[in-house]
């Protein structure tokens, strides 16, 4: 029953009344139906009052009709599925005005409290005369939901001839013959066999206990609650029964009348399967008849109190199955006839389905005896979870809304409020955010909340993807509460969509007089962006301290760069030009990731004079005339320190120098704050016989390179530091460390990985030769080196892996040295090779390992195109405590981190790829020519100034005198 329909019975002396003879018109409806009076009256005129129900009977004296009094007295209280007071009460009932078993007459009174006058009642009063319809059964039983009734014929039939089996009922004789006369009274069977006791009261007691046993002119009634102290639950094939033996009786001196009113009702719950809702019910109740007694049956069945024909039941797919011992009705769920209600648990919406169902068993036993037995019964499912759909039913190209539907659910569930971006706000505040919020409802009585909304409104993540491709993402939390019961729960809506409207911005390059210019028209997607010029991001401070020229329109920017400013990068020197670019990105404003970049490349004609210019790369390029000495030298014979390294290309009028700082005797060193890279080119002359004395006009030449670069810029490193395990996984935005490097600890940190092409470590692949193939079982051999001419500082491995990918969290990873030792594994080993002082001029700044790839036995061995990575450590070796001190200690491997000191730098540095094949496969390098590859260069890099800001060019030019000898 609908707790909001359950009224507070007040008694009558303490209300102030006022008497009303009928309700208002729609309010109540009466109906006569099968054996009772149906009595309905809407929820909404009794919902937030309170009210009561009295009857009376001729006398006009009112009883409140309590839960008590209705289940002694044949009153049934509910509800139907929308809610709505039901009142069926039995035409056998207490106060019911009683004609001869044929008509009946009932007055109730409905007590409704004032809706504006608190404590103020108003009394309705109606009648109802019913008509029997039909003749009365030998056997009525009535299983109503707080009772069981019983009536039975009490008239006396004549002799039978033949002999009539004893039932168990006839045990009660013996009480009844004891008992005292003039008085009806009962007698309740409790137990069987010998356990069996009899239990003997008057119908005075046994009102007391809530029984009711009454008389009409021709029936016997007994009437009794559920789980009384004389019932009992009994199992017929496994279903589970409540039954009471009773026999009413009444003594006369010459006679005793004994009435067998023993009543049976099935218990069982509903079953849910297969989205069916099953009721089953013994066919043969054994307690109120013998099997082998019923002589004919029939079964029917209906909902909300009427019987229903064949038709009806097909068209509403009830199905009523019938066999020797079970009667069962199957349901489906949602049919018509029952109703579907909200209910929640653990934040989980779902429904359970109910319906008020009746089955009426007639049977004729063997005496000719007709028994009506009928039972109304409200049947339930459990809890069915049902989780709500969300679908995006918007399907327009390119899309521009999001349109979701949140369902289904029924009509008794609100939207509550919606939570969004850390924020609980009502429909209304989101109504004013743009959304359009509202309930859609189908015919099959259930409704869909829709929130539509387009893909650039407020709390809508927007992400660029590549291209022209946008992802939009609605990411919200609806909040739903069931109606009346006020639960609580949540459904989460989490929508994506990629949608191809994405303008990239379209940059353009130029070339001035002695400018670089970049020419960028905006997209639609700027403010996602930071704009970077040769790895550093572009600020207007930035701008004016390097030179550059901004302007911005609003649709379009420009950037002007002088070609001999900071960020510009001369890539190849001539004698008659000067290539130059420079790099400009716009990065990711999260995660600094690169989305689109460009180069502005020229080409500048190179002046007469001298010029000198520092590559980025450790490249040295400088020109010299002949006309810096009296009389002109034969720009031929200039070289290098060392001699093997002459002009790279020359004319008439001057020569052309190109080298790298660590060769051609170039030697560094660190003054102040600037790592110094010195060389010097000085004139051949030819030697003189001794034999033959010549007089020389060679005169004698020699001009002095320096490149300066800076080292106490701050640097922005990509941070890796310790060793990777096996399936650790980066993030996809690495972390960006910002750390001060001091002049004194940086020493031109320069790094550089090589794949030996055998153990000498002679000769080297090149950049073309990759990806390099090798098969099983052939070892590769790898150096990593600094490019430092420090003696002071050390190079030190202290984690190296593979990976099938260029990225250094790759995944899966193979451990090639960990913490700084050598690595033996089933399919591949790693073996250190010492450096040799002859071989090399700065042994500390090398180190070389061989990997070796064993037979693969499918269990995770190298194989196929695969990278390989290494983290560094440079240490001061002046320092006694510094880890490249250290041997190798097995028991320290295996993951351990080392511990770094403050002094201590790391980078890391990738080499590859290499294609390991497998036993059998052969591939030439020419086969693999056209794959894409990339030498990973190293992430920690000592960068210097591209282009010295004044050319440095320091020149000493001796001028001798002709001599004779």
């Amino acid at each position: 029953m609908d707790s909001h329909l359950l009224g507070v019975i007040l008694l009558l002396a303490v209300l102030t009344t006022q008497v009303k003879t009928d309700p208002p018109p729609g309010t109540v409806q009466r109906e006569c139906r099968d054996r009772y009076f149906y009595i309905w009256i809407e929820r909404s005129f009794l919902l937030g009052r309170n009210w009561s129900i009295d009857a009376s009977d001729e006398s006009r004296v009112r009883i409140p009709l309590t839960p008590q009094f209705a289940a002694t007295c044949g009153f049934t209280v509910t509800s139907d599925k929308r809610g709505n007071l039901e009142i069926r009460v039995s035409f056998l009932a207490c106060l019911v005005q009683n004609d001869n078993d044929d008509t009946f007459t009932l007055t109730m009174y409905l007590n409704v409290e004032n809706q504006f006058i608190p404590h103020h009642f108003s009394t309705y009063t109606f009648s109802m005369t019913c008509g029997l319809g039909y003749h009365w059964s030998s056997r009525e039983i009535v299983c109503e939901e707080n009772y069981m009734e019983v009536s039975i014929r009490r008239l006396f039939p004549g002799i039978a001839e033949e002999q009539m089996e004893t039932e168990d009922w006839e045990a009660v004789i013996p009480a009844a013959q004891e008992a005292i006369t003039s008085v009806w009274q009962i007698v309740f069977q409790m137990g069987e066999g010998e356990n069996l006791q009899l239990k003997t009261m008057t119908t005075t007691e046994a009102h007391s206990l809530g029984y009711g046993v009454n008389t009409t002119a021709s029936r016997v009634v007994f009437r009794a609650p559920y789980n009384s102290t004389e019932s009992s639950i009994i199992m017929i094939d496994n279903m589970p029964v409540e039954s009471i033996k009773a026999t009413v009786f009444y003594k006369q001196r010459w006679l005793i009348l004994l009435v067998d009113s023993s009543t049976a009702c099935p218990l069982g719950p509903g079953i849910f399967k297969d989205n069916r809702l099953v009721w089953p019910t013994p066919r043969v109740l054994e307690p109120l008849v013998f099997p082998a007694n019923i002589t004919a049956d029939m079964i029917t069945m209906g909902v909300e109190g009427k019987l229903l024909d064949d038709e009806t039941l097909q068209r509403r797919g009830y199905d009523l199955h019938i066999n020797a011992s079970v009667i069962a009705i199957a349901i489906p769920v949602g049919a018509v006839g029952g109703w579907s209600k909200s209910h929640v648990i653990n934040n989980t919406y779902g429904i359970i389905y109910s319906i008020y169902l009746l089955l009426e068993h007639q049977w004729l036993d063997h005496l000719q005896e007709l028994t009506q037995h009928r039972v109304y019964r409200l049947v339930s499912t459990p809890f069915i979870p049902k989780i709500p759909h969300l679908i995006d039913t918007d399907t327009t190209h390119p899309k521009q809304l999001f349109n979701i539907s949140v369902g289904p659910f029924l009509p008794d569930v609100e939207l509550v409020s919606i939570t969004v971006a850390g924020k609980n706000l009502s429909v209304d505040d989101m109504k004013k955010h743009g959304y359009n919020i509202y309930p859609t409802y189908y015919p099959n009585d259930t409704m869909d909340f829709i929130v539509v909304a387009d893909v650039g409104a407020p709390f809508i993540k927007q992400q660029y993807l590549y291209d022209d491709i946008r992802r939009y993402t609605m990411n919200m939390t609806l909040n739903f509460a069931t109606i009346p019961d006020n639960v609580t729960f949540a459904t989460p809506v989490a929508i994506t969509v990629d949608v191809h409207d994405v303008v990239l911005p379209v940059m353009k390059g130029h070339c001035l007089n002695d400018t670089l210019y970049l020419l960028l028209q905006h997209g639609n997607l700027d403010h996602y962006w930071l704009p970077y010029v040769a790895d550093e991001p572009l600020s207007y401070e930035l701008a004016q301290s390097y030179g550059y020229m901004a302007l911005e329109n609003g649709t379009h920017f420009s950037l002007e760069v002088p070609f001999n400013s900071p960020g510009v990068v001369y890539k190849e020197v001539s004698l008659h030009e000067l290539q130059a670019s420079f790099d400009f990105s716009l990065k990711d404003n999260q995660t600094l990731k690169v989305y689109s970049s460009f180069t502005v490349q020229c080409n500048f004609s190179i002046p007469e004079k001298e010029v000198l210019v520092c590559f980025q790369n450790g490249t040295v390029a400088i020109t010299v005339k002949p006309s810096v000495t009296l009389p002109e030298i034969d720009l031929s014979k200039l070289v290098l320190k060392d001699p093997k390294c002459g002009p790279k290309e020359q004319n008439a009028m001057k020569v052309l120098f190109v080298f790298d700082i660590n060769s051609c005797g170039t030697i560094g060193r660190i003054t102040n704050d600037f790592l110094i890279y010195e060389n010097e080119i000085s004139y051949l002359r030819e030697a003189i016989p001794i034999d033959i004395p010549i007089i020389t006009r060679d005169p004698d030449y020699r001009l002095t390179i320096l490149c300066r670069y800076p080292i106490n810029e701050t640097l922005t490193i990509q941070a890796r530091f310790g060793h990777i395990p096996m399936g650790f996984q980066l993030p996809d935005s690495v972390s960006l460390v910002r750390q001060t490097l001091k002049s004194e600890e940086r020493n031109g940190l320069n790094l550089h990985a090589r794949l030996a092409r055998d153990l000498s470590y002679t000769t080297f692949y090149k950049d073309e030769d990759y990806p390099v193939p090798v098969h099983l079982n052939q070892p590769l051999y790898f150096e990593i080196e600094l490019y430092n001419q420090n003696p002071h500082v050390e190079l030190f491995l202290e984690n190296c892996w593979a990976t099938p990918s260029e990225e250094l969290a790759g995944q899966p990873q193979w451990d090639i040295i960990v913490d700084g030792c050598a690595n033996h594994m089933e399919t591949y080993t790693s073996t250190f090779h010492p450096v040799l002082t002859k071989d090399v001029e700065n042994p500390s700044s090398l180190k070389r390992f061989e990997v070796k790839t064993l037979v693969s036995n499918n269990s995770g061995g190298l194989e196929g195109l695969v990278y390989f990575h290494c983290n560094v450590a440079i240490c001061d070796l002046s320092n006694p405590d510094s880890f490249c001190r250290r041997t190798c200690s097995p028991s320290k491997r295996g993951g351990h981190t080392i511990n770094h000191s403050t002094r201590e730098f790391h980078g890391a540095v990738s080499s590859g790829p290499i294609n390991i094949l497998t036993q059998g496969v052969s591939q030439s390098p020419n086969e693999t020519i056209g794959a894409h590859w990339k030498l990973s260069r190293v992430v920690l890099l000592a960068v210097g100034i591209a282009v010295v800001s004044s050319l440095l060019l320091l020149a000493v030019t001796y001028l001798v005198k002709s001599r004779c000898y």
